[in-house]
């Protein structure tokens, strides 16, 4: 895959954790799985790592919406 920002020939498949930070709060989600480029840095999420960083980062907002409740209780509600 070409990669979509600057162009570059092939983007490196591989998994990747991803650290999500919002108002002093943060979380990992584990094993994610996508392309990536080794000239800018871009990456591009397959659709089910895009899904569990959608909703790790609406568990997250939610936590900082309810008065920083701890996002592990925020998540364990879904």
């Amino acid at each position: 895959m070409q990669c979509p920002a600057c162009g570059y020939p092939e983007m490196e498949e591989k998994n990747q954790d991803e650290t999500l930070s919002c108002c002093g709060q943060s979380v990992t989600v584990d094993n994610l799985r996508g392309e990536f480029c080794p000239a800018c840095g871009e990456d591009v999420w397959d659709s089910e790592s895009n899904r569990r960083l959608d909703e790790t980062q609406t568990a997250l907002m939610n936590a900082v919406r309810a008065e920083r409740v701890p996002i592990s209780d925020a998540l364990e509600s879904r």
